[in-house]
């Protein structure tokens, strides 16, 4: 864990000003990546990231206050990097608001995906929707193992600390992902022909 990352954990736990805003500045983007990638609405992921924050500087409170069981940031051991923790809070809110949507979306509800400021050919912005649809079709616990590992980079034992599964359960999830978005993927291409 980084010295930066040690110290704002410690200024968290002592509730010294500024160190909530910190704390946000520096993992707002991971936070609202996950749940973004998760959805591929820019909407619901704001309002998850807000959730995220709000969830856990309300346990942080909890715990100022003496409350029994409240966990947050002050539980946090240190055995792992605080982003692995937020992934796991993140990925979990995630499936939680997944699970109360339970419609599947339909290619109409699913927002186009810009690249930023650069032109993208229509082709690259197709393939690129379809991708993100693709995601959208797999189950949540595919859809997180895939968006962890493949798209925010982290390890296997993370991905495992995250998801609360084995690594070689990760592994093996994560090969039924990828045969399921490349199964989805595909379908969707030859019927976009």
């Amino acid at each position: 864990m980084a010295d930066e990352e040690k110290s704002l954990i410690k200024r968290l736990k002592r509730g010294e000003s500024g160190a909530l805003r910190s704390f946000y500045e520096l993992y707002y983007r991971k936070v609202y990546s996950v749940a973004y990638r998760f959805f591929g609405d820019h909407h619901l992921a704001e309002d998850i990231t807000q959730d995220v924050f709000l969830h856990l500087f309300e346990r942080l409170a909890r715990l100022r206050r003496g409350a029994r069981g409240a966990q947050g940031i002050k539980g946090f051991r240190g055995e792992s990097k605080i982003s692995t923790y937020l992934y796991r809070v993140v990925t979990n809110f995630c499936i939680n608001r997944a699970k109360i949507r339970a419609a599947h979306l339909s290619l109409e509800q699913i927002p186009e995906i810009k690249a930023g400021k650069e032109m993208v050919s229509v082709e690259e912005e197709e393939k690129k929707a379809q991708a993100q649809q693709a995601l959208l079709g797999l189950s949540e616990g595919h859809r997180a193992v895939l968006i962890l590992k493949a798209l925010e980079g982290l390890t296997y034992k993370e991905v495992a600390e995250v998801t609360g599964l084995s690594q070689v359960q990760v592994r093996g999830r994560l090969y039924r992902a990828r045969k399921a978005f490349k199964r989805k993927y595909d379908e969707l291409t030859r019927r976009n022909r």
